[in-house]
């Protein structure tokens, strides 16, 4: 499961989505319910303009995790095209059926997380209290997050950018940028800013 994952990974990465897609639901069938393939597969449906499916995934890893902020933002995301698309009554009726996750696997999922986390030294937040920097880099991050309900990615990018030379080890922005770069296709950089993310956090879903 984790070698078609992984290579899944790569084909999203250069913007070969429907072998993404292949890989992920191979991954799947291996491995039911592996959050990083659903999130994957999503992804590559959501770039695709396969908003019902790449829904019915983020839904899905959302039962497994309803803390989980790439899939919370998906499902959002998918909401607003499918209302868009079919009408706020009708784009519901139009769903393929969203599988019912087991409370095993979810018990599981928390079971490894929260293994990880004690594992994992919280030493990223200790010399950034007190930083200047730091309030520039959320201000910052701000006027992008402004900017994204504008749609308008390559400001985002810019903003993003200018907050990461404040405070480079602030991981949601990395992930908020990673997005954007999806948006705007340049999936290259996309990938370093998942890689990034995943280095100073490894327990981060959100990087895929």
């Amino acid at each position: 499961g984790i070698l078609y994952s992984n290579r899944a990974a790569s084909y999203l990465k250069d913007g070969n989505c429907s072998e993404c897609i292949k890989d992920c639901t191979v991954s799947l069938e291996l491995v039911p319910f592996g959050i990083k393939s659903l999130l994957r597969r999503a992804a590559a449906y959501e770039a695709m303009e396969r908003y019902r499916q790449a829904y019915v995934d983020y839904k899905t890893a959302l039962q497994i995790d309803c803390n989980l902020p790439a899939a919370h933002d998906g499902t959002n995301r998918m909401t607003k095209a499918l209302t868009e698309m079919d009408g706020p009554d009708g784009w519901r009726e139009k769903l393929p059926p969203i599988p019912t996750v087991p409370m095993s696997v979810k018990e599981n999922f928390l079971r490894t997380t929260k293994s990880t986390l004690t594992a994992q030294p919280n030493n990223l937040n200790g010399n950034k209290q007190m930083s200047g920097d730091v309030r520039k880099a959320k201000l910052l991050k701000e006027e992008g997050n402004a900017f994204v309900k504008k749609g308008q990615h390559k400001k985002v990018v810019d903003k993003y950018t200018q907050s990461l030379s404040q405070d480079p080890t602030e991981v949601t922005t990395y992930t908020n940028r990673a997005l954007c770069y999806l948006s705007l296709q340049v999936y290259t950089e996309a990938v370093k800013d998942c890689d990034e993310a995943l280095h100073l956090d490894p327990l981060n879903i959100k990087a895929l």
